[in-house]
């Protein structure tokens, strides 16, 4: 998890803390206290990135992580219940929240397309550029370059 954390673009908690501001936001705008949504913790905020990369190995989509059905017959099959780890209604009141992590609120004014998406670009672009070391030696490979046949233009003998 910690090396997860760190090859992660930009300082998650910071991030946490943006989603549980939205979320204060929008408790204090509603009526109820039976609408109200919880606060996400670091830990919580962990589970709930687990379980969209055990969607994606399980090859398993949405809902059907918790209802017990299964996805494709490749890949990896895990024997996991979501519901022992977070319920279905709170993985959707997180996820609700989820576009705005990188959300540049200034940006929007501006009129920039792109506000939702564009400093997590940047913050990715930064960590890999830091935390990432490329080799001094570059190898091509033979499989991304074009195929050019030898004796013809269809590779047919003349």
């Amino acid at each position: 998890m910690k090396l997860f954390f760190e090859m992660w673009p930009g300082d998650f908690r910071t991030q946490l803390y943006k989603l549980n501001s939205l979320i204060e936001k929008d408790n204090a705008a509603r009526r109820s206290t039976r609408t109200m949504v919880k606060l996400i913790s670091e830990r919580e905020f962990g589970v709930f990135l687990g379980i969209f990369f055990i969607a994606s190995l399980d090859r398993t989509a949405g809902g059907k992580m918790w209802d017990g059905s299964r996805g494709s017959d490749e890949g990896y099959q895990t024997q996991t219940n979501m519901g022992t780890h977070m319920s279905k209604h709170r993985h959707a009141q997180i996820r609700k929240y989820l576009p705005f992590i990188f959300a540049n609120e200034t940006k929007e004014k501006e009129g920039d397309p792109w506000w939702q998406v564009q400093d997590g670009i940047d913050e990715f672009n930064e960590t890999r550029r830091t935390n990432l070391h490329s080799s001094i030696r570059k190898v091509l490979d033979e499989s991304m370059s074009s195929f050019r046949p030898r004796t013809s233009p269809t590779g047919k003998y003349k």
